[in-house]
């Protein structure tokens, strides 16, 4: 009897199904990743504060899914570091993950991406990291580092 029953049930959830079928032809071609591969990283010297090594860096970095458009990010101020996990706009074309500074705020990064159908030409900003302190005498003095998602991207 149970094997009637299963029989029937994936008769119906065989014949519900839509008769288009996906070929690997059909799916977009996704490289697997090895985790913690550094993908881009700037630093810059805390200038306003009495240790000469002290710096605000960044470190963008894969995951093992970063075939889908995960990324995790390290942000650190002095000996004190941050970190999050990230995922970018999952297009059907390639992107080329990126960094640069922000002329208008000294210790902030905006992350974005070089698109393909740009021809890898226009930076898209996507998200903001920065750091601010209080006190610039003291590293440990209120600190705060942001992570800020600036645009939406989606497909058309």
């Amino acid at each position: 009897m149970r094997h009637y029953l299963l029989l029937a049930l994936a008769f119906i959830a065989f014949s519900a199904c839509n008769n288009e079928v996906a070929t690997t032809q059909d799916l977009p071609i996704r490289t697997p990743t090895v985790a913690d591969q550094l993908i881009a990283a700037d630093s810059i010297p805390i200038s306003l504060i009495k240790d000469n090594k002290a710096q605000y860096s960044i470190e963008i970095l894969t995951t093992t899914k970063t075939d889908s458009g995960e990324y995790k990010l390290i942000t650190k101020y002095g000996h004190i570091t941050d970190s999050m996990t990230t995922r970018l706009p999952y297009l059907e074309q390639e992107l080329k993950v990126a960094l640069r500074r922000d002329e208008d705020q000294p210790f902030n990064y905006i992350i974005g991406f070089y698109m393909e159908e740009d021809s890898f030409k226009i930076f898209h900003d996507y998200i903001s990291v920065s750091a601010s302190q209080a006190d610039i005498s003291d590293l440990a003095t209120q600190t705060e580092l942001k992570f800020k998602y600036l645009k939406a991207y989606y497909l058309k």
